[in-house]
C-alpha cells in the first residue's frame, strides 16, 4: 500500500481528527485570504494617494521663530512684524531648474474691501460705540481675504478638497483681474460668471479706516463650494470666513501693491514644488539643499493632505497585519499541540510500519500527505467562503476607520501672522477593493501548507528516531 493510499485510509478512518484538522486549516486559510486582500488594497490606495498627494515639498519662512519679529508702532497701537528671510522669485526660479522639479505653486494673501455683501460674522453683528464708529463697522463687514495664485487648482484648499469648483473654472496663470468666489457669496449678491466685483485697499487716517479711491474690477470666472461647516463665533471676522474668501490672479496682486505704493518685487512666505514622482522626492530635496542657499528658510515634505488621507489605510494595513501574525502563530501553536497528541497516539502504528520494512522517510511522507490533503480541502473551501466574507470584512473595516457622519474633515487655524489656513484633519470614507487575486491566493495557499507541514514535521521527528521495538512496546 503506497503513501497516498495509506493517507486516504487514515483520513477516512479518523473522521473526527480529519474534520478538526480541516476546520483549523480552513479558519487559517480564510483569514489569510481575507487579510492579504485587505493589506493589498490598503497598500494600493496608499501608493495611489502618494502619487497624487505625496510628490511635492514645501519651502517656507520660519514664521514661528520669535527672533525674526520686530516691534512696530502704528496709529495708536503696537504690533509685531516679520522681518526674517522670505522666498524670492530668484529662489523659486533656481529651485524650478533643479532636475526632477516639474512645477511650482506660490500664493499670497491680501485683506481687502469688496463691494459685495459677505456672509455675516463679527463685524456685521457689531454695534457702534465710543471706540468703534458706524463707518468703521460698515467698511469692516465688507472686508475679506483675497488669495493670489497662478494656478488655482494647486491651491491647498482645492487640492485637499476643502473647496470645489462647481461652476466655471479656477484661476489660471494667464489671468488678469479675475476672481473665483463662493456659491454663498454669489447667491447672496445674485452674481454669476462674467459678472464684475470691485476691491479696494484700506488705509488708516487719523485713527479711522477709510478706502482708497483706486478700485480694481475683477471678472468672476469661477464659483466654488465649501465642503465643510465652519463654526462662526463672536470672534470670527468676515475675512476669516471660508465662504467669503476670494481667489484671484497674481496680476491683481501687482495692481494692489502698485496702488498701495509697495515694492514691486514679490516675496512669499511659502512655495510648493512638485516633482516627477514620490520615488525621487528625497533625492530632489537633498539636491536643493546642496545647490540652493536657503538662508534660514524651512524645507519639508508637503504631506499635510496626504497624511490625513492615508491615515485610515495605514490603520487598516497595520491592524490587519497584526491580526494575521497573531492568527498564524495561534493556529501554529494549536496545531502543534494537536499534532503532537495525535502522533503520540500513533506510535504503535509507526512501529508496525517500521517493522514491515517501510522506511522513516516514507512514513514521514505519509503523514505529510495526510496534512497536505487536509490543507488542500480546507483551502478550497476557504476560497469559496473568503470571496463574500472578505467583502463583508472590508465593509466593516471601512466603517471602523472612516470618519463618522458629521465629523469635520477640516479646521481653520490662524497663524502667528494672522494668515488663515485650512487644514485637513480627517479623510473621506475609505474604499477597499477586497476581491481575491492570484498573488493573495498563492501566498495564502503557501503559508497554510507551510504551517501544516511544519507542525507535522516537528511532531513526528521524535518518533522517527526510535526503533520499532521501542515504538511497539510503548503504552
Amino acid at each position: 500500500m503506497g503513501n497516498l493510499k495509506r493517507a486516504l485510509v487514515y483520513l477516512q478512518r479518523k473522521k473526527g481528527r480529519s474534520i478538526l484538522l480541516i476546520l483549523i486549516l480552513f479558519i487559517l486559510a480564510s483569514i489569510l485570504l481575507t487579510g492579504f486582500s485587505m493589506v493589498r488594497s490598503a497598500e494600493q490606495e496608499n501608493q495611489a494617494l502618494q502619487q497624487s498627494l505625496g510628490s511635492s515639498f514645501v519651502l517656507k519662512a520660519d514664521l514661528n521663530n520669535s527672533g525674526y519679529y520686530e516691534p512696530r508702532v502704528g496709529d495708536g497701537y503696537s504690533y509685531q512684524i516679520y522681518v526674517g528671510p522670505m522666498i524670492t522669485e530668484d529662489i523659486i526660479k533656481e529651485i524650478s531648474g533643479i532636475e526632477g522639479v516639474v512645477d511650482s505653486f506660490t500664493d499670497s494673501a491680501s485683506v481687502m474691501w469688496t463691494n459685495v455683501e459677505l456672509k455675516p460674522a463679527q463685524w456685521t453683528a457689531s454695534k457702534p460705540s465710543t471706540v468703534i464708529s458706524s463707518d468703521y463697522i460698515k467698511i469692516r463687514k465688507q472686508v475679506t481675504t483675497l488669495f493670489h495664485c497662478e494656478k488655482g487648482e494647486h491651491h491647498p484648499y482645492f487640492e485637499n478638497g476643502a473647496f470645489k469648483i462647481i461652476e466655471g473654472r479656477n484661476i489660471q496663470e494667464t489671468d488678469r483681474q479675475t476672481a473665483v468666489i463662493s456659491d454663498e457669496v454669489a447667491s447672496r449678491n445674485h452674481l454669476g460668471l462674467k459678472d464684475k466685483i470691485l476691491i479696494k485697499n484700506r488705509s488708516l487716517k487719523n485713527g479711522e479706516v477709510c478706502l482708497e479711491d483706486q478700485a480694481i474690477e475683477l471678472e468672476i470666472v469661477g464659483i466654488f463650494h465649501v465642503n465643510f461647516y465652519q463654526e462662526i463665533t463672536d470672534f470670527t471676522s468676515e475675512d476669516a470666513v471660508a465662504e467669503n474668501f476670494i481667489f484671484t490672479d497674481m496680476d491683481t496682486e501687482v495692481q494692489i501693491r502698485k496702488n498701495s505704493g509697495q515694492a514691486s518685487e514679490k516675496e512669499y512666505t511659502k512655495a510648493v514644488f512638485y516633482v516627477d514622482s514620490p520615488d525621487i522626492l528625497d533625492s530632489v530635496m537633498e539636491n536643493v539643499k546642496d545647490k540652493i542657499h536657503l538662508n534660514g528658510l524651512l524645507m519639508e515634505k508637503d504631506d499635510s493632505g496626504y497624511a490625513a488621507a492615508v491615515k485610515p489605510y495605514q490603520q487598516v494595513g497595520t491592524f490587519t497585519k497584526s491580526i494575521l501574525v497573531s492568527v498564524v502563530i495561534g493556529c501554529f501553536i494549536i496545531l502543534s499541540l494537536l499534532q503532537s497528541l495525535w502522533v503520540k497516539s500513533r506510535k504503535k502504528e509507526v512501529g508496525i510500519l517500521f517493522a514491515l520494512g517501510i522506511g522513516k522517510r516514507s512514513v514521514w511522507v505519509q503523514f505529510l500527505v495526510e496534512n497536505i490533503m487536509a490543507a488542500g480541502i480546507a483551502f478550497v473551501l476557504a476560497c469559496v467562503f473568503a470571496g463574500p466574507f472578505s467583502g463583508k470584512i472590508g465593509d466593516l473595516a471601512e466603517d471602523m476607520v472612516s470618519p463618522e457622519a458629521g465629523t469635520q474633515r477640516y479646521e481653520i487655524i490662524e497663524s502667528q501672522t494672522a494668515n488663515i489656513e485650512i487644514q485637513q484633519i480627517a479623510s473621506e470614507k475609505i474604499q477597499l477593493d477586497t476581491k481575491l487575486t492570484a498573488p493573495e491566493i498563492s501566498a495564502a495557499a503557501l503559508l497554510t501548507t507551510l504551517v501544516s507541514v511544519a507542525d507535522i514535521t516537528i511532531a513526528i521527528r521524535k518518533y522517527t528516531r526510535e526503533n520499532p521495538k521501542q515504538l511497539l512496546n510503548s503504552t
